[in-house]
C-alpha cells in the first residue's frame, strides 16, 4: 500500500514540475513577442517630449545610406526618407519608397509604436518591433526592425538601423535578407524647422508579431 501510495506522490510531482517548466519556457520564436534571442521591448514610452514634431530627411550634403547584399545605396533627397516623430502618441513614421519597391512591404509608410522604443541615457533609444508581411500554413515573411544606434541631438538624428527580412517556406530552409539604414556624416541628418510638409500617417504599416 505505501508503494502505491508513494508512486502517486511521484507521479503527481513530475507533474508539477513539467507544468512548471512548461509555463517558464522562454518565447522568442515566431508568433512570440520576440524576433530572436531578444524580447521586442513594450514598456517603451516613445521619443522624449522634447522631440516631437520633428521631421527628419537626407540631403546632398548630409546623406543616408542603406546596405543589402544588393549593394549600396545612398539617399539624399526627402523623396527618398523621412523619419517623423509623432506629437500626438510619441510613435515614430518612416516613409522611405524602397520600404514597399525592395524589401517587400505593401506600403512605403510604416509606424513603430511607442511601445517598442526605449529611451536611454543622452537621447539614445532602444527600438526594436517586427512586421508579418505574410503567414500562411505554408509561407510566413516578416520583418524585424532594430536599431543598433538610434541618437536624437539638438536638430539633428543619427541612427543605424537593420530591417531583416526573414522568409520561411514550408519543408525549406527559412531565407534571410538583410537592409542597413544608417546617416553617413558624422551629425546625421537634420530636422526641418519649416517647409517641410509632415507625413500623413494615414495607412502606415503596424508592427505584426
Amino acid at each position: 500500500m505505501n508503494k502505491k501510495i508513494l508512486s502517486i506522490i511521484f507521479t503527481l510531482f513530475l507533474a508539477g514540475l513539467l507544468s512548471i517548466s512548461c509555463s517558464n519556457k522562454d518565447k522568442t520564436g515566431p508568433g512570440d513577442n520576440g524576433g530572436g534571442s531578444t524580447a521586442i521591448p513594450e514598456n517603451g514610452t516613445g521619443i522624449n517630449s522634447g522631440y516631437l514634431d520633428r521631421r527628419f530627411a537626407p540631403d546632398a550634403d548630409n546623406k543616408l545610406k542603406v546596405t543589402s547584399t544588393a549593394g549600396v545605396t545612398e539617399f539624399s533627397d526627402v523623396s527618398d526618407f523621412q523619419l517623423d516623430s509623432q506629437k500626438s502618441d510619441r510613435s515614430i513614421l518612416v516613409k522611405m519608397p524602397a520600404l514597399k519597391n525592395t524589401i517587400g512591404f505593401t506600403s512605403d509608410l510604416i509606424k513603430i509604436p511607442a511601445k517598442n522604443i526605449v529611451e536611454g541615457d543622452n537621447n539614445n533609444y532602444t527600438i526594436k518591433t517586427r512586421y508579418t508581411l505574410e503567414e500562411s500554413a505554408d509561407k510566413t515573411v516578416t520583418v524585424d526592425l532594430e536599431a543598433e544606434s538610434f541618437n536624437i541631438s539638438g536638430a539633428w538624428l543619427k541612427m543605424k538601423v537593420n530591417l531583416t527580412k526573414t522568409t520561411t517556406v514550408k519543408d525549406a530552409e527559412p531565407v534571410t535578407e538583410i537592409y542597413t539604414i544608417e546617416t553617413v556624416t558624422e551629425d546625421g541628418i537634420k530636422h526641418a524647422s519649416s517647409g517641410r510638409p509632415a507625413i500623413n500617417g494615414t495607412g502606415a504599416i503596424e508592427p505584426k508579431y
